[in-house]
């Protein structure tokens, strides 16, 4: 019984220690509404590239992505505050491995252990190009 304790003890600490490690950096938050208004929040991962900002979808048959692929306006959070984007697929598979190599420097062991779970190769890049504020 000992044994069984010390070793659930264990586990939990390293959880909590792994959990302190792995920063998972910087996380967005994109919202997008469908024709009927329903709204979509999901957290992503983002990367500034010469500017411009790029995330990676990892499934590219989720909702989110196909409302914001509709041409639909989305609302970026992120720490540097809120912006309206439009998204655009970026398709070019040399620029894939820019965003990917931007990911890994960015957010370091969190990106490389995501790499276990999900192929880059299959996921889909998307740019997010500011919208002008409307004037007041």
């Amino acid at each position: 019984m000992r044994r069984w304790l010390i070793a659930v003890a264990a586990l939990g600490v390293g959880a909590v220690l792994l959990s302190l490690v792995l920063d998972e950096g910087e996380v967005a938050h994109l919202e997008s509404r469908d024709a009927s208004g329903q709204v979509s929040d999901v957290d992503v991962w983002i990367v500034e590239i010469d500017g411009v900002l790029y995330l990676r979808a990892n499934n590219r048959d989720a909702d989110w992505v196909s409302r914001v692929l509709a041409g639909s306006e989305i609302e970026l959070r992120r720490e540097a505050g809120t912006s309206s984007v439009r998204a655009t697929v970026q398709a070019d598979p040399l620029f894939r491995q820019r965003v990917d190599r931007a990911m890994a420097l960015k957010y370091g062991i969190a990106e490389n252990l995501w790499d276990w779970v999900v192929n880059p190769d299959e996921t889909l890049v998307l740019r997010l190009d500011a919208l002008p504020r409307p004037s007041q």
